[in-house]
């Protein structure tokens, strides 16, 4: 399957933002508005890494991903740390996730980092600024889609030792054509 596109990730965007504000809505009269946000950032989570894991483009470790996230919704649970710690946590693990599936090298990853931050940054003074969920949600996503336009591999450079086995053996065919030549004119 292909990664998560930006359209799609603005797609998904919307359909958390709305579904994790009416959720919240009605929690908030039933548990609480503490533990109802918690509910709402553990399922926006939920579907968030379901999502990369449904459009993810490698297929081993679907399993084992969603495991380890249902691990720290455990630990989140039963810890009950700050709601920046939980924050936090699900940005690092969204990064990660998104990170192992796509990328081959430390650079792409450390821009998806960034965008990361970014988009919890953004949420929080969202958060901070509007009092609602549904916006704080949004920008969250709006950014996390942005991470569709962060090159999956990093362009080689020309003329860099690292080629492929094509150029390496053309380049080494050429080598011992001349050095044949340069052998044939001494004798």
């Amino acid at each position: 399957m292909k990664p998560l596109s930006f359209w799609r990730g603005v797609l998904l965007a919307i359909v958390i933002s709305v579904v994790g504000a009416v959720l919240h809505t009605v929690l908030a009269k039933l548990l609480g508005n503490t533990s109802s946000l918690r509910v709402v950032i553990l399922m926006a989570g939920l579907s968030y890494v379901l999502a990369l894991l449904a459009n993810g483009p490698r297929q081993s470790g679907r399993v084992v991903a969603a495991l380890a996230w249902l691990a720290l919704a455990g630990l989140l649970l039963v810890f009950n740390p700050p709601l920046t710690l939980w924050l936090l946590l699900q940005t690092g693990f969204i990064w990660l996730l998104r990170s192992l599936q796509r990328y081959d090298s430390l650079i792409p990853a450390s821009a998806d980092a960034l965008f990361s931050s970014f988009a919890l940054a953004a949420a929080i003074a969202t958060a901070q600024h509007t009092q609602s969920l549904f916006l704080a949600l949004w920008s969250y996503f709006l950014v996390q889609a942005l991470a569709a336009f962060v090159p999956i591999r990093v362009a080689a450079v020309p003329g860099a030792s690292g080629g492929t086995r094509e150029t390496d053996f053309e380049s080494s065919y050429r080598n011992a054509q001349t050095a044949l030549r340069n052998l044939s004119l001494r004798s």
